[in-house]
């Protein structure tokens, strides 16, 4: 019997492509572990790296969303 792990890290970053600002980052982490037997364990490892990739990608929705929401707030309460 093995244990495996897979963990997973998104960044996601708004910048302004022309000045550099920064206006906004997200992040989210993900991680997995399970027991697996010795046999067929490189293959499930592969499986678990795809689904790591899957939550971690999943995670970050909302907070990119988050970041988007806190940005609009801050740009529609600076005009006023």
């Amino acid at each position: 019997t093995r244990s495996l792990r897979a963990q997973g890290l998104a960044t996601a970053l708004l910048m302004d492509v022309i000045s550099g600002y920064p206006y906004g980052t997200a992040q989210a982490e993900a991680d997995l572990s399970e027991l697996s037997t010795s046999y067929g364990a490189e293959a499930r490892v592969a499986a678990l790296r795809i689904e790591v990739s899957e939550k971690v990608l999943a995670a970050l929705s909302p907070e990119v969303q988050e970041m988007f929401d806190k940005l609009l707030a801050a740009q529609t309460t600076g005009r006023r």
